[in-house]
């Protein structure tokens, strides 16, 4: 796996000149995440709506510059056109984004509805991630995970109100945030990586947020 560095090469930067994080110890940036999971009138599952928001250091890092007004507010066509290269490295990569539906995985496409904007002082980047096929959930449920394998960024869902919602979803459906539980092991390794390791094996898996959308009677995710 490439080094997320290589994906979002401003983090890195903003790590080194900002000096607030260590220089050992994974992830080195972090994200906010909140998802719509958007549903069909034949109430299949067709995209997932996203919003990532950025950490402050990051943020700041990213739109330096773009303040060409004076107004303390960065320039919207500045912030689109990074948001436009950020998903352009994101592509190959699926956006970080693991669709499973009755334990086979799901295909996304290119992301659409792209928008930004600030949400304070930190980067929001949103977009719609179409599934290449509609997935039914009547009868088993989806589950979609958004992380970075490298764990260079640390993607969670936003702890406040409504992470996860429902789009036109039917009546009966509901959804879960299964939270991550790596071993002692794991996150000692993690920790003891410095900003330019990476791993063969895609640590982020070990702490990536698993959700469950469930509607009627679907089974439940297999461990």
């Amino acid at each position: 796996m490439e080094s997320t560095k290589a994906i979002l090469p401003i983090i890195a930067a903003a790590v080194a000149v900002g000096a607030l994080t260590p220089a050992a110890a994974h992830p080195h940036a972090w994200i906010d995440i909140r998802v719509a999971v958007v549903f069909d009138a034949a109430g299949q599952v067709t995209a997932l709506r996203q919003a990532w928001r950025f950490d402050d250091l990051y943020s700041s890092f990213a739109t330096e510059g773009f303040d060409q007004d004076g107004d303390g507010v960065p320039d919207p066509a500045n912030l689109d056109a990074l948001v436009d290269t950020l998903l352009y490295n994101l592509e190959g990569y699926d956006y970080y984004t693991v669709v499973e539906a009755d334990g086979d995985a799901v295909s996304v496409e290119t992301a659409r509805e792209v928008s930004s904007g600030m949400v304070g002082p930190r980067l929001e980047m949103r977009f719609t991630l179409p599934l290449a096929a509609p997935v039914p959930v009547d009868q088993a449920p989806l589950h979609y995970a958004v992380y970075d394998p490298t764990f260079y960024v640390e993607v969670l869902h936003d702890d406040g109100h409504a992470p996860v919602t429902l789009a036109s979803a039917p009546a009966g459906c509901r959804t879960h945030i299964q939270d991550p539980a790596p071993s002692l092991e794991t996150v000692s390794l993690a920790q003891a990586l410095d900003i330019d390791e990476t791993l063969d094996t895609e640590i982020g898996q070990y702490f990536a947020e698993w959700v469950t959308v469930r509607c009627r009677e679907s089974r439940s995710r297999a461990d």
